[in-house]
């Protein structure tokens, strides 16, 4: 009779540690809740990429984009890379860009740089004399709508030929199709009705906004 005790009061003792144990790492379950940043829309702003059949916008050799001698180092030019070649005219945050240099005369290097920005210390390509030389441009684009081509070092009696062409662009995908947003939710503070929504269209940008602005307010958004 002992003995029977003595077990039912180990294995009593066994099974509330192991209860313990788990609760411990576990925890207890409660009510979970996510935390969506009233500003996530403008997770928007980093643009998506749009390619384009690659079109010559600039050479230097034969006139294409305005100016039809070589661009004298220490120099910036000009190119237009918006409204040209499939870009469009607005709404455009940066363009990619083939880039080459033809017949320079000295060593040195190009800059391609957002149009108004200043030429900043560094270079997107490097030559020697006489060698063309090609390499492939991500820049920003000024509110202009252009960027700047800038051959270096600024030393007298050197020039090369510049030639732009375009192959793509960045822009604000149409609807701001990686917004995040709240798609349902039941806590009384934050309701948004629990609807069926398309997983292949995205919201609209004014959505978006309004979206993040009703989240603020404790409202659903229309």
């Amino acid at each position: 009779m002992e003995l029977r005790v003595r077990g039912r009061v180990r294995r009593a003792a066994s099974t509330a540690l192991a209860l313990a144990i788990v609760v411990a790492t576990v925890g207890v379950a409660g009510p979970a809740h996510a935390q969506v940043d009233g500003q996530a829309c403008t997770l928007c702003a980093g643009g998506e990429f749009f390619p384009v059949t690659p079109t010559r916008v600039f050479d230097t050799r034969n006139g294409t984009g305005g100016r039809n001698v070589a661009l004298p180092f220490g120099q910036s030019a000009d190119v237009a890379v918006t409204n040209v070649a499939g870009v469009p005219a607005t709404g455009v945050l940066a363009v990619a860009l083939n880039v080459t240099v033809d017949a320079p005369s000295q060593p040195g290097f190009l800059t391609v740089s957002p149009s108004g920005a200043g030429v900043p210390v560094a270079s997107n390509l490097n030559f020697t004399p006489g060698n063309p030389v090609a390499n492939f441009v991500v820049v920003g684009v000024g509110g202009n709508g252009a960027v700047t081509v800038t051959p270096g070092p600024p030393v007298p009696n050197a020039s090369t030929a510049v030639i732009v062409d375009v192959v793509g662009y960045y822009a604000m995908a149409p609807g701001c199709g990686r917004c995040h947003r709240r798609a349902c939710s039941t806590r009384a503070t934050e309701p948004v009705a629990c609807r069926a929504r398309s997983a292949t269209t995205p919201p609209s940008t004014s959505n978006c906004a309004a979206s993040a602005a009703s989240r603020t307010a404790g409202r659903s958004p229309p």
